[in-house]
């Protein structure tokens, strides 16, 4: 069976990101990639995006309307790559076409309303959000340690993020919520907003125990970095998910007390959009697990609700 697929949006995250190395770090490397996968066709309302992913990656059908690609095709996947302003108005159609999978770039929509618009109006449909980081099996393994207490108690954490809030600072609050689950309080220290942009800096806490999580606003740089504080231990995310450093308690050789011994390490972060599709792969064929579904991305924009109140 193939899954055929379309693809709404042809930006970056769609046809360049990653094409400099021999990494599969947008959809339509990591679909040419994947034999379970075949590309019926491809939208986008800027001409020269649309001609420079359809040559690129040989694609036979090309669309200016989503809609004529969609009504015109018999579609398993939708993938929505469009600015997040569109996203609602192109999923609430994909829903009415009966689509029975959409991956769509995160985040979801810039509404909480129109996220539970959504969740009420999917009849057996799944919905995958392409929080990325969730497909690194790396950060999936040491989550599932943090679940099954490993590490302990948590008990702080520092989190830092560049560019706005939706853009890069939901990626840190579906991490955390991915980690630890849902904050039982929200404080918000420094909020900023500027030409449709969120900034802000704010506090979660788990059971009295806070995670600091601090916007970098006017940086000529992308960081997005994780530093959880356990009883047992320490799990540090940097370079983006790039990097994972994991500190465990030992006794000190030296003194007599215990201290972290930390080992850091590459993570296959360049594996994630594979692993994404072989994810997608199995719910639509074998019924698996959505690893990042509609009710993660349902969690972190509660979060955000309440952190622009």
């Amino acid at each position: 069976m193939k899954i055929r697929t379309a693809i709404i949006g042809c930006g970056d995250v769609v046809q360049s990101y990653g094409n400099h190395s021999e990494s599969t770090l947008n959809h339509l490397a990591a679909l040419e990639q994947n034999k379970k996968y075949e590309i019926i066709g491809i939208s986008d309302t800027d001409e020269s995006k649309l001609k420079s992913a359809k040559v690129k990656f040989k694609i036979k059908n090309s669309y200016n309307s989503y809609k004529d690609l969609i009504l015109e095709n018999d579609i398993d996947l939708v993938v929505v790559a469009v600015p997040t302003a569109l996203h609602y108005e192109v999923i609430k159609f994909l829903i009415d076409q009966e689509i029975s999978d959409i991956f769509c770039e995160k985040p979801l929509t810039n509404s909480l309303k129109e996220i539970k618009n959504i969740y009420e109006s999917l009849n057996n449909q799944n919905i995958y959000v392409n929080y990325f980081r969730r497909w690194n099996e790396e950060l999936e393994r040491e989550a599932g340690k943090v679940h099954e207490g490993n590490y302990g108690k948590f008990i702080k954490g520092n989190c830092y993020y560049t560019k706005d809030l939706y853009t890069n600072g939901s990626h840190i609050l579906h991490i955390v919520n991915w980690f630890l689950g849902s904050p039982d309080s929200i404080k918000t220290r420094y909020l900023n907003k500027c030409n449709n942009e969120i900034f802000a800096d704010f506090t979660l806490n788990f059971d009295d125990s806070p995670i600091n999580i601090n916007c970098l606003e006017n940086v000529d740089y992308v960081l997005i970095e994780l530093d959880l504080i356990f009883e047992k231990g320490r799990v540090k995310i940097t370079q983006r998910g790039q990097k994972l450093t994991i500190g465990q308690v030992i006794k000190d050789e030296n003194y007599d007390f215990n201290k972290i011994d930390e080992n850091e390490k590459n993570t296959k972060w360049d594996e994630c959009f594979s692993n994404a599709y072989k994810n997608i792969e199995e719910c639509i064929i074998e019924k698996k697990v959505n690893k990042c579904d509609l009710k993660s991305a349902l969690e972190v924009h509660k979060i955000l609700e309440e952190i622009k109140k």
